[in-house]
């Protein structure tokens, strides 16, 4: 044992480290990390634009994208510019703007829309904080003697920069970044749209931030202006006072300047994880399954994976040398709660429509929202710029593109949006169910709990199923038109969610597919675990055939999936049950255990179950119309 472990500390000292969460390009390139080199791209924008805005979702790699244009060109690191570039493509191939501009960053990651009287002074003060670590590190103390920051952040800004232009003994003119530049935005439009409306409109504090900047652009002092963000709504908003950036989101050319292609994602497995070699490819091809799957561009030739997410599990493959449990970066869990709110946002179309359109409008969304989550294509007829008095569903779905929950494909030589990895369709199908069942989702009561015990301590799922008919029957028949088994699987799971003796989880992805429903190990043993297959028959086509074909259907998928390498222990020890659970409407037809081994298991009616009966009882319920 010592000296395998002396093995494994070589290994990991000859090989590169994983820059999770380091978005400072310096420490990665002259540190002992693995890095993808992105830049190619800076040759790329010279040639192309002087204001560029950059949308990519969160943990996409867009800060480390401004770092390394913040060390190219400020004049600041031209000393350094060997230690810092001269591995990269541009260190052996720089252009004549190297290290040539003062280089002012922003940054509005730390604002937030808590207390809606807190953002004007944050807002302001991130400016500030900026403005004087600008003069501070460019030796300007001097030239800057008694200014005051005073008033809004437009009037202290164009004071700031008019007397820079005054300033004749500095000849660097300013290549501005701003990093999040929407966050609080995005924030605030979920929460208080009246609020949005303004900070952001024609009279808003940010609107006029925005046109000084545009101004400047004009009168020497700002040569260049990258922006990057999540959304374009804020931008949108801004167009009068913002109007002159080029929008490079939907380029080919730009596609692949953030987040990783495959190439470059087995480039850094086989630089930070070498002793898995002969694994390489089922490591990637999980990864891809994962993370993979972003497409901002039809044009484009590669589809790209979510570079923090990646990062985040080749680390936690490094550190405990198997694939990680947890497959979402936690940094994003929050973002699980982003999906409900983009679901729910209302422009303020009270101004000119009644309360009944803006229900039925927000019902839409969430028309949309089950569509997704089943695997269904939307359109993909983009928004390109928002009006903040409509919100129609093409702005949904555009602004749920732009966020990251879906991405483009080609469909019938047509473009359309889809889920693009199994991460995501995971948190559609958590908060789709939180969404359709609200409010009588998550019923942790005593039947409830009573029912999981009886599931985890006699392996009897009778009054499991009997919950879950509880909840169905309280629903309006019409809720039933649509319904299906991914429906059907998010209630059971509202049921067990937060069960201590189950972890619970829906469309659970193994390598042959993803389980419909699993109860696996939770804080507490328990004797029982369960694999369910759910099937839902609709009412005017239930009959005996429609049932059996359900059941082999089900019983086929829970063959394969039973004997995945990830239930080998629970199987070995005799605790892991499988079952087939078949509804019509709110009646369960089928609550059955199966030996997924005997392939001559047959299909068993509950007891007492009259198809005839149930049919007849159905369509005096109007089930059928």
């Amino acid at each position: 044992m010592p000296k395998e472990r002396g093995i494994r500390r070589i290994i990991t000292e000859m090989t590169l480290r994983i820059p999770y969460c380091v978005s400072d390009f310096r420490k990665i390139a002259t540190g002992n990390f693995a890095y993808v080199d992105k830049t190619p791209y800076i040759e790329k924008l010279e040639d192309e634009v002087e204001y560029a805005l950059f949308l990519r979702p969160r943990r996409f790699g867009k800060s480390m994208l401004l770092s390394m244009l913040e060390y190219y060109y400020d004049y600041k690191y031209d000393s350094d510019f060997n230690s810092i570039f001269g591995k990269t493509w541009i260190g052996a191939n720089p252009t004549s703007l190297k290290n040539s501009f003062a280089v002012l960053k922003l940054d509005f990651s730390g604002v937030n829309v808590e207390s809606k009287t807190l953002l004007h002074a944050q807002f302001s003060s991130a400016v500030e904080s900026k403005l004087g670590k600008f003069v501070k590190v460019n030796g300007l103390e001097s030239s800057f003697s008694g200014f005051e920051y005073k008033g809004e952040p437009s009037e202290f800004t164009n004071a700031f920069l008019e007397r820079f232009e005054s300033i004749t003994e500095f000849d660097k003119p300013i290549y501005l970044l701003i990093d999040e530049y929407d966050h609080y935005a995005n924030a605030l439009l979920g929460q208080d749209t009246n609020h949005f409306k303004a900070v952001m409109g024609a009279s808003g504090f940010i609107r006029a931030f925005y046109e000084v900047l545009k101004k400047h652009t004009t009168n020497g002092a700002i040569e260049k202006i990258f922006i990057t963000g999540i959304a374009p709504i804020t931008m949108d908003s801004l167009t009068s006072g913002f109007n002159i950036s080029d929008d490079l989101t939907r380029s080919a050319m730009f596609h692949d300047m953030a987040g990783f292609t495959h190439d470059e994602v087995n480039c850094i497995i086989g630089k930070t994880l070498p002793w898995l070699k002969s694994q390489q490819q089922s490591l990637h091809n999980q990864m891809a399954m994962l993370y993979n799957g972003y497409r901002f561009s039809c044009d484009a030739l590669n589809m790209l994976f979510n570079s923090g997410m990646a990062l985040y599990y080749l680390k936690e493959c490094r550190r405990q040398r198997v694939p990680p449990k947890e497959l979402l970066d936690k940094n994003v869990i929050s973002d699980y709660s982003k999906i409900k709110a983009l679901a729910s946002i209302d422009l303020g179309e009270q101004e000119e429509s009644s309360a009944q359109q803006i229900e039925e409008a927000k019902i839409n969304r969430l028309s949309v929202m089950k569509a997704i989550a089943v695997g269904e294509s939307q359109p993909a007829d983009l928004t390109v710029v928002f009006e903040l008095k409509k919100f129609d569903e093409n702005y949904f779905l555009t602004l749920l593109f732009y966020t990251g929950y879906l991405t483009l494909s080609v469909e019938d030589g047509k473009e359309v949006l889809i889920i693009p990895n199994a991460v995501f369709k995971n948190i559609y199908l958590n908060y789709f169910s939180e969404m359709v069942l609200n409010p009588v989702a998550r019923l942790q009561n005593a039947s409830s709990e009573n029912a999981l015990a009886m599931l985890a301590n006699d392996g009897n799922t009778d009054l499991f199923v009997q919950s879950i008919s509880h909840i169905l029957s309280t629903m309006d028949f019409r809720t039933f038109i649509d319904f299906d088994e991914a429906s059907l699987a998010r209630v059971a799971h509202q049921i067990a969610y937060g069960y201590t003796g189950f972890s619970s989880s829906i469309e659970r992805h193994i390598a042959d597919g993803y389980i419909d429903h699993t109860l696996l190990p939770g804080k507490v043993p328990v004797k029982h675990y369960a694999l369910i297959e759910y099937k839902y028959v609709i009412v005017k086509n239930l009959s005996l055939k429609s049932l059996e074909s359900a059941w082999n259907d089900a019983f086929g998928k829970l063959s394969r999936y039973g004997n995945d390498v990830d239930f080998k222990e629970l199987n070995r020890a005799g605790t892991l049950k499988k079952w087939i659970i078949i509804f019509s409407s709110h009646r369960c037809l089928v609550n059955q255990e199966v030996n997924i081994n005997n392939p001559d298991t047959k299909m068993k009616l509950i007891e007492n179950v009259s198809l005839p009966k149930i049919i007849a009882e159905m369509k005096s319920l109007q089930f059928l119309k």
